[in-house]
């Protein structure tokens, strides 16, 4: 009973807690009721759709918690600048963020910034850096659109908009939601994450659909993809951001000849894995003469729609019969396999093991290792593998199906009975006991 009473206090307690957390919130209705309610800090949720007249600020010593509650905020101008710490979420579902002109979230120098679900929508940039440093961005869902400029961007000048020297990068992660990019104006790409400062960009997770343009374009910091769908379309070539220096429509892209101000010689993209998709070539490099390709962009794993064996030191590169390129020794073995068959572009002397009977394997570059054996390029008609032969032990030595000779012991037999005898015994005796 005491055990019931206890769990049943338990719930009361926590449904209290609840209560209190759910009276927190502060209902907005209107623009001005928003404003205050931000100056003040907490928790707000949307109470109706709210068109705004200016920007939303977010004061540099607020924390603010907004759940749109499947309402809208509306601007023809910047929505929302965040110099505190401001977390956006939906707990209704079909929410929004929307700048009908301009940028729909900005964030401060220190600022943090999650997104853990909102559909968020934009002219310039659903989601903008800008000139700020010190500032971090986690993006966890949603969906996030541009019509005209980059989904998320930063700024690659030296100074911010005071004339200050900017000195330190931003953090931006992204770890799911769906990035839709398009471009409008003439000579333009569209592009998923613009990356021109010294930030340290990672992406976990996410879908970027690019229509005319890049899905990632940078032109310093630090880039690494070890998980994402980039889809890209658009053969043309055109300009990001305001430098000159036209890029062409491929999923990951790095800009080195702009020679941006935050560009050194540690600025990279690298790629862990993911799928990526051009109509263009799935990786390119914009680089100035006498700088090598590899120097940017490293890729170690993911699935590519054109040879990215330029990008690859040391892990296997292979054609699969669809056309697409596979990188890594686990992903080239499940293609195989899957396919029935495999062109290794370039084997980097890789380990391939597993590789079921039956498959036939073509080397075109370098050598690799199919279960063992060694092909090379030599073999132009390439490498079929074997079936595999297994041996079966027994300890059956008779030729015939008589009754072996009464001579033979077999030890395991002979334990067996002995245990089943002494197991008989015992029982027969704990059955006398209880009779007397």
């Amino acid at each position: 009973m005491k055990k019931v009473l206890a769990t049943i206090l338990a719930l009361v307690m926590a449904l209290a807690l609840c209560s209190v957390s759910w009276a927190d919130a502060t209902e907005v209705k209107t623009e001005a009721e928003l404003t205050t309610a931000v100056s003040n800090g907490g928790e707000i949720k949307l109470g109706a759709n709210i068109t705004l007249t200016s920007m939303l600020t977010i004061p540099a010593d607020k924390t603010v918690t907004l759940d749109l509650n499947g309402l809208s905020i509306t601007s023809a101008g910047k929505v929302i600048k965040n110099n505190g710490i401001l977390t956006i979420t939906d707990t209704k579902g079909g929410g929004k963020i929307i700048s009908t002109g301009n940028t729909a979230v900005g964030v401060g120098d220190n600022s943090k910034t999650t997104i853990k679900t909102a559909i968020i929508e934009s002219v310039e940039g659903a989601v903008i850096t800008g000139y700020a440093t010190g500032a971090t961005i986690n993006i966890e869902d949603g969906i996030f659109s541009a019509s005209d400029n980059a989904v998320v961007a930063g700024n690659g000048n030296r100074t911010n908009e005071a004339g200050a020297e900017r000195t330190v990068g931003n953090t931006i992660n992204i770890s799911g939601g769906t990035f839709n990019g398009q471009i409008k104006t003439p000579t333009y790409v569209a592009c998923g994450i613009y990356a021109p400062w010294k930030d340290t960009i990672k992406v976990t997770g996410g879908t970027f659909n690019i229509t005319g343009g890049a899905g990632i374009v940078a032109r310093a910091g630090s880039v690494s993809v070890s998980n994402a769908t980039i889809n890209t379309t658009g053969n043309a070539t055109g300009k990001v951001g305001d430098s000159r220096v036209v890029v062409p429509c491929s999923a990951i892209v790095f800009d080195s000849e702009a020679a941006y101000p935050a560009l050194t010689n540690t600025s990279a993209i690298s790629v862990e894995g993911g799928t990526f998709t051009s109509e263009a070539d799935a990786i390119s490099v914009v680089k100035p003469e006498g700088e090598g390709a590899a120097e940017r962009v490293s890729v170690t794993g993911g699935t590519f729609s054109s040879d990215v064996s330029d990008f690859v030191d040391s892990q296997p590169v292979a054609q699969r019969n669809n056309g697409e390129y596979v990188v890594g020794t686990s992903a080239v073995v499940s293609a195989a396999n899957t396919d029935g068959s495999i062109t290794i572009v370039e084997g980097n002397d890789a380990q391939l093991t597993g590789v079921n009977p039956g498959v036939k394997v073509v080397v075109r570059g370098s050598a690799v290792s199919v279960n063992g054996t060694r092909v090379t390029n030599d073999d132009v008609n390439g490498y079929t593998v074997p079936s595999r032969y297994y041996y079966y032990p027994t300890t059956d030595t008779k030729t015939t199906d008589t009754k072996g000779s009464p001579k033979t012991f077999d030890a395991g037999i002979a334990l067996y009975v002995g245990m089943a005898l002494t197991s008989a015994a015992g029982v027969a005796f704990v059955g006398k006991k209880r009779e007397d």
